[in-house]
């Protein structure tokens, strides 16, 4: 990652700009003028045109004073900012829009837990926007993180700043990007994807010098989250890193390899759902329908038995997390981001039911598999994926785990047997998971060892069907699109049908 400093007074040439009062439009509409002004900003920005830039803002309502003010920063290299608490607790994607009691409701659970931080989702539609987002605001007891949430070119591009601008002064800090604009969801050849992250960026410290801005980046076993970042030209002042899927994920080996890309001193902080994602999403909406049931009888059952269901998630969770928390510190990161989900279930983990449906809950030691294998410790991945197996039951996510390390075992140690393995692989991808998204990633990751396997005899044809398999299964997009990048050269060319 890099600088840019230069910043020219080149005029671009600039569509007929005519002068705009957001707040008086439909803001839910994208002109074509406006979309037009938002690519030519994004081309000043990117070109170093202050004059431009300077313009199209002014077009659309931007203070001359805070005009005058982005004009002399402009002159000067955007300057890092510090973090200023040495370890932060974010609370992710908590609505704060609808019923306020249901918000500051959630907030509180999530200050109890030690969750004080939120995450403020930058929502311009409608035409009351400005007043919707300040009674949001209101609610938050500290400054929060927004989440800016911008997407590949975009054509709302000036929104998200004119956002930003309102309440630059009241946030603790922002983040660029959602994960609509990261090396998960868009295609290798990320400059397009920089020139508006840059564009932005830029916009953001030449409005709030000190403001400290948080770039996300996607933890990809394709290595796509190291090339996301070189592709950048901007330096953020940190890291969110997502995808991190467990608890005791690789978080030292994947700390290791961005401190080689932006260097020791730049703060990373990890957020997500550790591992929880699919029971808790499920969860959750069971939760979310049980609230519209109009019936008030009915409501009170459906919402009791929904909050046990979830409670006994953040049964199973609560231990873990604190683990986390301390081993991520003791690592370096300078933060931790759970999801609202997440502290949902923690919260309510007194309410759990007698009950909980273990079979999409990860083990603890699958994080540990990982590393150890990583570190090619044989022998704790033997004890560990043995320990899993006879404490699992068949079918159940664990289960899936522990055979798919197995089979990984004598894949990678000498001498190799592939037949063996490609029987234990065979044996987890006759259950029909298609419809447990919480099960893609590790299904699909034991279809990419049984290619192996295949690869190994000599069986071209049993690779080339297992890559068409995930090809043309549903399995979640981000798995798919992952395993597309690594093993697409494996499929055969797709024929067409003539009618």
């Amino acid at each position: 990652m890099m600088q840019k400093s230069h910043w020219l007074a080149i005029p671009l040439m600039v569509g007929l700009i005519t002068s705009t009062n957001l707040a008086a439009q439909n803001p839910s509409v994208i002109s074509a003028q406006e979309a037009g002004d938002s690519a030519r900003l994004i081309e000043a920005l990117n070109t170093g045109s202050v004059s431009n830039t300077l313009q199209i803002l002014r077009a659309y309502g931007v203070s001359e004073r805070t005009l005058a003010r982005m004009a002399v920063a402009f002159g000067k290299p955007p300057a890092r900012s510090e973090l200023k608490e040495p370890f932060l607790k974010v609370s992710a994607e908590i609505p704060l829009g609808g019923n306020k009691t249901n918000a500051q409701t959630r907030l509180e659970s999530a200050a109890s837990l030690g969750y004080r931080l939120p995450t403020w989702l930058a929502r311009w539609q409608g035409t009351n926007w400005m007043a919707r987002c300040d009674s949001e605001l209101s609610l938050c007891p500290i400054p929060p993180v927004a989440l800016l949430d911008l997407n590949l070119d975009d054509s709302a591009f000036l929104r998200h700043f004119l956002w930003y601008d309102r309440y630059a002064e009241r946030l603790h800090s922002v983040v660029l990007n959602g994960d609509d604009l990261t090396n998960a969801k868009i295609e290798p050849g990320y400059e397009r994807a920089n020139r508006s992250l840059n564009a932005l960026y830029r916009l953001i410290k030449a409005r709030k010098p000190d403001a400290f801005v948080w770039l996300e980046v996607v933890k990809q076993d394709s290595h796509s989250d190291e090339r996301w970042l070189k592709a950048m030209t901007f330096t953020p002042d940190g890291l969110q890193i997502s995808n991190l899927r467990q608890f005791h994920s690789p978080f030292a080996e994947t700390r290791r390899r961005y401190v080689g890309i932006v260097g020791t001193n730049m703060p990373m902080m990890v957020a997500g759902f550790f591992g929880y994602k699919a029971a808790l999403q499920e969860k959750g909406r069971l939760l979310s329908d049980s609230k519209r049931i109009t019936n008030p009888t009915v409501r009170v059952a459906a919402t009791t038995e929904a909050t046990a269901q979830i409670g006994g998630i953040g049964s199973l969770v609560g231990q873990d997390l604190a683990q986390a928390e301390v081993e991520v510190a003791a690592l370096g990161y300078r933060g931790l981001s759970a999801h609202s989900l997440l502290i949902e279930a923690l919260a309510n983990q007194d309410k759990a039911a007698g009950v909980v449906d273990r079979s999409s809950i990860v083990d603890r030691r699958a994080g540990l598999l990982a590393a150890a294998f990583a570190e090619k410790d044989y022998d704790r991945v033997a004890t560990l994926a043995k320990e899993m197996f006879d404490q699992s039951t068949p079918g159940h996510l664990n289960w899936v785990i522990a055979r798919t390390y197995q089979a990984m075992l004598l894949l990678s140690q000498t001498p190799v047997k592939p037949a063996e393995a490609a029987q234990i692989l065979d044996e987890v991808l006759a259950y029909d998971f298609r419809t447990r998204p919480e099960f893609h990633y590790q299904i699909v990751y034991a279809a990419q060892w049984r290619m192996h396997a295949a690869m190994l005899t000599g069986d071209r044809r049993k690779a080339e069907d297992t890559a068409q398999w995930v090809r043309d299964n549903p399995f979640r997009a981000d798995v798919k699109s992952d395993f597309l990048k690594r093993h697409g050269n494996a499929l055969k060319p797709q024929s067409t049908q003539s009618n």
